[in-house]
C-alpha cells in the first residue's frame, strides 16, 4: 500500500479514537452530538480518500467515479455539520441564536454542489474522467470549492456581527479550520498533494482540545461562582442569630463570671476567624480541623443551653479531607432546628467512620424533624446550610448526601466521600 493511503488510514484511526472520546464525554448538548457526527463524517472522507490513493491509476471508470462522488459528498457533509456545530455551540455558550434563513441554507448548498459534481461526469464541468479511470481537472474546477465557502458564509457574518462577544481569539479559531481546508485544497489542485484531509484531521483535533479546555474553564468558573455565592448566603443566614445569642451570653457572664466571659470571648473570636477564612478558602480541610471547629461551636452553644444539649462523638476515622464549613453548619442545623425546638432538649450523635470505598460523616439528632419534601423545591430557607453542604459534597467532591427525617422523632444526615484521591483533591478550580 502506498504511503499516501497509509497516512489517511492512520488518520481514520485517530478520528475513531476521537469519536469514542467524544461519545464517552457526551454531555447531552447539541453541539457535542454534532461534533461527534462531524468526526465520523471526516473519518469516512479520510477512508475513501485512502481508497482513492490505492486505486488511482489501477482501476476502471466506475470504481474511480464512485470514490470521487463519496469523497466530495462526505467533505461537504462534514462542513455542513461544522456549520451546525458552530451554531449550536455559539447558542449554548454565547447565547447567539441563528436567523431562520440560516437553518436550511447549508443543506441547499450541499445538495446543489453535489448535483453539480455528479453532473460533471456528463458535462465535464469540474473534471473529465476517462473510461480507464484516469482524469484531469478543468479550469472551472476551482468553482467546486465555492461550496465550502458558501456553506460557511453565514458563519462568517455571525463572527463579524458578534466578534466582541466571542473575542478575537475565538473568532480566529472558528475560521481556522475552513480557511486551512481551502488553502490545503488549492495546493492539492496544483501539486496533487496527499495531506489535505490529514491536515483537516489535525485541525479537528485542535478545535476539540481547545473547545473542551474552554468549556472546562467555564464550568470551573461557574462552580467557583456558585460556591462563593452559596458561602455568602450560608453565612448571612446562619450567623446573625448565633452572633446575637453568643454576645448575649457573654454579656450575662460579664456580671456573673468575668473570667469565664473572657474565655468565651476568646473562643468566639477563634470561631469567627475560622468561619471568615473558610468562606474565602478554596482548599479542603482535614476532618480533624472541621471537628475542632465544630466542637468550638458546640461549646459556645452549651454555654447558653447547658445540660439540655447533649453531644455524643464517635470518631473512628480522622484521616480524610472535607470541604470547609460543611460539618459545623449541619450540626448547627441539628441544634437550632432540631434539639432547641424541644423544651426538654435532646442529643446530637456525630459518627465519623470509613469503609473500603467511602468516608462517612453521619449527624443524627433527636429533635422535632422536618418535612424533607421542602428540600426539593428549596422552599425551606432554614436549611440553607444543608443546601450548601449538598452543593459542596455532590457538585464538587463527587460524594453523596442523604437526608432522613421524621416529624417528632428527629433527623439523620449521612455524608459519603469517595476514598479515591481524597487526600489531595482540591476545591481550587483555578489550579
Amino acid at each position: 500500500m502506498i504511503p499516501q493511503a497509509w497516512l489517511n488510514f492512520y488518520c481514520v484511526i485517530l478520528m475513531a479514537i476521537l469519536a469514542v472520546g467524544i461519545y464517552r464525554r457526551r454531555t447531552g448538548r447539541t453541539s457535542n452530538m454534532l461534533f461527534f457526527f462531524l468526526v465520523i463524517a471526516h473519518g469516512f472522507t479520510l477512508f475513501f480518500d485512502g481508497i482513492y490513493w490505492c486505486i488511482d491509476g489501477r482501476s476502471g471508470f466506475w470504481p474511480m467515479a464512485v470514490i470521487f462522488v463519496l469523497i466530495y459528498a462526505f467533505c461537504l457533509l462534514m462542513l455542513t455539520l461544522y456549520h451546525y456545530y458552530l451554531r449550536a455551540f455559539w447558542k449554548e455558550h454565547y447565547g447567539i441564536k441563528s436567523e431562520n434563513w440560516l437553518n436550511s441554507f447549508p443543506i441547499a448548498v450541499n445538495i446543489v454542489f453535489n448535483i453539480l459534481w455528479i453532473s460533471s461526469f456528463f458535462t465535464n464541468l469540474f473534471f473529465v474522467m476517462e473510461k480507464d479511470g484516469s482524469y484531469y481537472y478543468t479550469r472551472y474546477h476551482i468553482f467546486s470549492q465555492f461550496g465550502i465557502l458558501l456553506i460557511l458564509f453565514p458563519d462568517l457574518l455571525v463572527l463579524i456581527k458578534h466578534r466582541k462577544k466571542m473575542g478575537a481569539k475565538n473568532c480566529l479559531l472558528w475560521i481556522f479550520l475552513p480557511t486551512l481546508a481551502v488553502v490545503a485544497r488549492l495546493f492539492d489542485l496544483i501539486y496533487n498533494l496527499p495531506f489535505v484531509y490529514p491536515v483537516i484531521s489535525l485541525c479537528i483535533v485542535g478545535i476539540f482540545t481547545i473547545v473542551n479546555v474552554e468549556m472546562d474553564r467555564s464550568v470551573e468558573k461557574q462552580l467557583l461562582s456558585v460556591r462563593s455565592d452559596m458561602s455568602k448566603v450560608m453565612i448571612s443566614q446562619i450567623q446573625p442569630h448565633f452572633l446575637y445569642n453568643v454576645l448575649n451570653s457573654i454579656s450575662i457572664l460579664c456580671h456573673k463570671d468575668p473570667n469565664r466571659a473572657a474565655e468565651v470571648t476568646d473562643e468566639f473570636a477563634q470561631y469567627l476567624r475560622w468561619n471568615i477564612n473558610s468562606v474565602f478558602s478554596l482548599e479542603p480541610v482535614s476532618i480533624t480541623e472541621e471537628i475542632k471547629h465544630t466542637k468550638k461551636y458546640l461549646e459556645l452553644e452549651k454555654e447558653r443551653f447547658g445540660d439540655i444539649l447533649n453531644v455524643l462523638w464517635n470518631i473512628k476515622d480522622d484521616s480524610f479531607y472535607i470541604p470547609p464549613l460543611v460539618l459545623q453548619p449541619l450540626v448547627e442545623n441539628a441544634v437550632r432546628h432540631g434539639i432547641c425546638q424541644r423544651e426538654e432538649g435532646g442529643t446530637v450523635w456525630i459518627d465519623i467512620y470509613s469503609d473500603e470505598t467511602n468516608h462517612y460523616v453521619v449527624i443524627t439528632d433527636s429533635g422535632i424533624g422536618f418535612d424533607t419534601a421542602k428540600l426539593a423545591d428549596n422552599s425551606d430557607k432554614l436549611h440553607v446550610g444543608l443546601a450548601y453542604a449538598k452543593e459542596q459534597i455532590v457538585g464538587i467532591c463527587g460524594g453523596e448526601i442523604e437526608v432522613e427525617s421524621t416529624l417528632g422523632k428527629g433527623t439523620r444526615i449521612r455524608i459519603s466521600l469517595p476514598r479515591e484521591n481524597n487526600t489531595y483533591f482540591s476545591l481550587n478550580q483555578e489550579k
